[in-house]
């Protein structure tokens, strides 16, 4: 009985953990970043779902006519935008923050010592973080095999779960600046 009842609650269990883990900050990360579009006045407000879609490969070919690695000097959307931007973009820069975090975490907790990090030389030691860049990167890429590690996991509810909250952060960013002026008008333009 008790079996049946721990595998009942298993779904439920899975559903909360893919909104805690990758839903919150899926819909955090999209509101900010499309907070920032929408305040730059890079999209309209008036756009519809597909719009917004066009306006964001306008804005993607823009930075390869350009070449704007930086334009932004925003941390955030620049990797947004090097990880294709929309949907895909936000999940994959999220894991990209959690692995790092992860690999953080780890090298202080189980820190290894100068001599084992030192022990391939100053070049290998730089060589290995490229290297563990790069997997780090190639993970996020395919984030949705990162979040669906264990074999009870929902492919189905975490991917869900992920676009609800990009859209849900997408709607928030559009309805709470509409009104807004972006940080560097004067207050004096502001509406009062």
């Amino acid at each position: 009985m008790q079996a049946a009842l721990s595998r009942r609650y298993v779904p439920m269990l899975d559903l909360l953990s893919a909104i805690f883990h990758l839903g919150l900050p899926v819909a955090l990360i999209t509101y900010f970043v499309f907070r920032r579009l929408y305040l730059r006045g890079d999209l309209d407000h008036n756009h519809n779902y597909h719009a917004i879609k066009a306006s964001l490969k306008e804005i993607k070919q823009q930075r390869r006519d350009k070449n704007e690695k930086g334009h932004y000097e925003d941390y955030l959307h620049n990797k947004w935008m090097q990880f294709g931007g929309g949907f895909y973009g936000v999940a994959a820069v999220w894991t990209f923050i959690e692995i790092e975090i992860e690999d953080t975490y780890h090298f202080v907790v189980d820190f290894p010592g100068l001599d084992v990090l030192l022990e391939n030389g100053v070049i290998g030691l730089i060589i290995g973080f490229f290297v563990n860049q790069i997997t780090n990167f190639i993970q996020a890429l395919v984030w949705f095999a990162y979040w669906i590690d264990q074999p009870e996991r929902s492919f189905i509810a975490w991917f869900a779960v992920a676009y609800l909250a990009y859209l849900l952060g997408l709607n928030a960013a559009k309805t709470l600046t509409r009104d807004a002026k972006a940080p560097n008008e004067e207050p004096d333009q502001w509406p009062s």
